[in-house]
């Protein structure tokens, strides 16, 4: 019996003792760092997906696989995020020009963005136009906040080389200095509380950017990330409608498909499972915007539920 062999089994770490000759040495050496990670090891994104993989060979008769669904999503994102007017949008100017928002402006842009939102869903979610108009106005509320979420981290991370050092992108042209967080807030009786839940959103942003560019996501992933979020939703809402499911398991096979072509067989379900974990990383920040939100509808007087006006639009975009 191989006493090396009885020595890497008992070992918890996995590694195997080294053989004494210099060949085998460094052989089996290369063998225990590709292969052997001991039983207690969880690989982390940066373990696979910090250097490009080589793609893998397709056989000469295979087709790949359509990826309407996401580029269809794609299309919708991009309508939804650009679909309104910027400051200084008719300058001819390659380069993208910014200006920091204010509380009036934000309160503006985001009852600017609910007939879009809603728009963008209807039209390029499929079958989400086929839920009763109370569903979708839950659904809707909580899909803006975490897919807003998501598409301005998406777009300062493209934008990085353009903006201001410590900036955000709130919404298409207009950003937020993170030092000078309280441009945003209303001057009311619990601002510092506001500003502190702020603060804490900022660092979940920061660090939900951090894994974005590690991973260097491209619009489809993004496109993706926003269907997994709205079908979530709707599970949450209607259980039993198995469309949804059908919806959600179409575009993570799409997914899947695009991970295959981009980073190799061998890399594609640990770069899946890092964007699921962004998702998670955005519902984070998600939580903390509504928990600030729901704060400053029971201790502030003037603000104004934007959802409130939701029902009108719902309408006008439902299909027949």
């Amino acid at each position: 019996m191989n006493k090396n062999d009885i020595q890497f089994n008992r070992d918890p770490i996995g590694h195997k003792a080294l053989l004494k000759s210099g060949k085998q040495n460094a052989n089996a050496t290369t063998t225990n760092q590709q292969l052997f990670h001991g039983p207690n090891y969880i690989p982390t994104p940066s373990t696979y997906l910090s250097a490009p993989s080589k793609l893998i060979n397709m056989p000469q008769n295979y087709n790949l696989p359509s990826l309407a669904t996401l580029e269809r999503i794609d299309l919708g994102c991009k309508e939804y995020f650009f679909g309104l007017p910027i400051p200084g949008g008719n300058r001819k100017n390659t380069r993208p020009s910014f200006t920091y928002i204010t509380h009036a402006k934000v309160c503006q842009l985001e009852k600017d963005h609910v007939p879009l939102i809603c728009k963008m869903v209807n039209e390029y979610f499929e079958p989400f136009y086929k839920l009763d108009p109370t569903t979708k106005k839950f659904v809707l509320h909580q899909f803006f906040v975490k897919y807003h979420m998501l598409e301005c981290i998406y777009q300062t991370y493209r934008m990085d080389a353009f903006l201001p050092k410590n900036s955000y992108i709130v919404f298409n042209g207009y950003i937020l200095d993170e030092n000078d967080k309280g441009a945003i807030v209303s001057h009311a009786p619990i601002r510092h509380e506001v500003l502190q839940s702020l603060a804490n959103m900022l660092k979940h942003t920061a660090a939900c950017k951090k894994s974005i560019e590690r991973l260097e996501i491209d619009d489809l992933e993004k496109a993706a990330m926003a269907g997994v979020l709205i079908w979530q939703e709707v599970a949450s809402a209607a259980p039993l409608w198995s469309e949804a499911t059908e919806a959600q398991e179409k575009i993570l096979s799409e997914l899947h498909a695009h991970a295959l072509q981009k980073v190799g067989i061998a890399k594609a379900g640990s770069r899946i499972g890092a964007l699921m974990s962004i998702i998670n990383e955005v519902e984070a920040i998600a939580r903390v915007f509504l928990e600030r939100e729901t704060m400053e509808k029971v201790f502030d007087s003037k603000f104004v539920d934007t959802w409130e006006t939701v029902e009108p639009y719902i309408f006008f975009f439902e299909f027949v």
